[in-house]
């Protein structure tokens, strides 16, 4: 903390029309205010306004050179709410039961103005459980059930680990702790538990749950970082050869499987959630909504996969379905993509995932914009959605490069 006191005369204080004296605010006899601890000077046209500059000035959580704010600071740490006001530069410590029964009067009978300053809304009404955070996601959450299944197992692991009921009882000790338990992975899979257990918290906040008890575990989660980096992740395009050995494999219904997910550059999951109502046959246009970015995805559609597409029954709102009409489980599909390569003499090391990998691959290295890749691939691609889906012919390059690279395709077996 800067030392505030000066050879000479001792500074004087603004002191306002209320009577409220301003620690670290000096009025100059020219008119201009000065901030005593930085020595900066500015104008005013009222006293208000005066305030409101010294408080954007100095309000700087962490700052040890600026003075003391002219307005109330409050944070939680266990059950105790700290508090830094301008009449002192000390620090009070204060049980949260005596704020929480009465906040007006508690701000009158400790002296603090200040207090009327805050958000008394924002005062948390009773401590959140890991239990009814991991609830709301569940129940909430647009993300997918393997998402969301994913995420609430590394919660419940730290929860476990630390003995946490709370969210409070996150400590930085115990958070700290779980990082260190997880060194043994590799550098990825610790980076994927720790950004779980984040989002997990953060949705916690878009639904309206108490603020400072989630901002302040999610600062404390800070401590939740990998020493080494993270390896990128390496591309496994499909080879022309594999990818024609599958299509000479399939059925009608496998091929309109394989072709649109490589016209659109769909992992598996993708193809099992895509409807009807996302795609216009007839201008050969795919737009939706990719699950897991929640980005949309525009596609051209190639006349073979047209063609395929249009021999298929409809059962239901999703494309592909069973018999009885119902989605297919991305787990299921892969079960019969991996009959279907055994049936290919395809080796097991192709994926599925191979062929996006392919449409990305092909589509990012062909010489047209790289951002229509991105939008073919459900990625984030710096332009604004409504102009994305304004027309869908401009991702149009980028499938005819994937066509290019991997058609044209070899008819399919005739069983159905």
């Amino acid at each position: 903390m800067v030392n505030m006191a000066r050879r000479g005369r001792k500074p004087t204080h603004f002191v306002t029309s209320t009577g409220q004296t301003i620690v670290g605010l000096i009025k100059q006899k020219d008119g201009r205010y000065r901030i005593l601890a930085t020595g900066q000077k500015f104008r005013a046209d009222s006293e208000s306004e005066a305030l409101y500059k010294f408080r954007k000035l100095t309000d700087e959580d962490g700052n040890d050179r600026k003075p003391v704010g002219a307005t109330a600071k409050t944070w939680f740490d266990g059950d105790s709410m700290w508090m830094k006001t301008v009449r002192s530069p000390d620090y009070y410590t204060f049980i949260r039961e005596e704020i929480l029964a009465d906040p007006r009067e508690f701000a009158r009978k400790v002296n603090l103005p200040g207090l009327a300053m805050i958000d008394l809304t924002a005062i948390p009404q009773g401590q959140i459980t890991i239990a009814q955070l991991i609830e709301n996601y569940q129940q909430q959450s647009p993300s997918t059930e393997k998402t969301k299944r994913e995420a609430v197992a590394a919660l419940n692991q730290l929860k476990d680990q630390a003995l946490a009921e709370f969210v409070n009882d996150l400590s930085v000790d115990k958070l700290t702790a779980y990082r260190q338990s997880l060194e043994g992975l590799s550098a990825g899979s610790q980076a994927a538990y720790f950004s779980r257990v984040k989002a997990i918290l953060a949705f916690g906040l878009k639904i309206g749950m108490d603020q400072m008890q989630l901002r302040a575990a999610l600062d404390r989660c800070r401590v939740l970082w990998t020493s080494s980096p993270v390896a990128p992740m390496q591309p496994h395009p499909i080879s022309r050869e594999h990818f024609h050995a599958l299509l000479g494999a399939a059925n009608e219904v496998w091929r309109a499987r394989l072709l649109l997910a490589m016209n659109a550059c769909m992992y598996i999951a993708d193809l099992s959630a895509i409807k009807w109502s996302e795609i216009d046959l007839n201008k050969k246009a795919l737009v939706t909504i990719r699950g897991k970015t929640r980005i949309p995805r525009v596609a051209y559609l190639w006349p073979e996969t047209v063609e395929a597409l249009q021999k298929l029954e409809r059962r239901g709102p999703h494309i592909f379905t069973s018999r009885d009409g119902t989605a297919y489980h991305r787990s299921s599909l892969g079960c019969q993509f991996d009959k279907l390569r055994t049936a290919a003499n395809v080796p097991n090391s192709v994926k599925f995932a191979d062929i996006r990998d392919g449409s990305y691959t092909a589509a990012a290295c062909a010489a047209t914009d790289p951002r229509w890749a991105k939008v073919l691939a459900g990625h984030s691609s710096g332009m604004e959605d409504h102009y994305v889906l304004r027309d869908v012919a401009k991702v149009k390059p980028a499938c005819d490069a994937v066509h290019k690279a991997y058609g044209p395709f070899p008819a399919s077996a005739t069983r159905q």
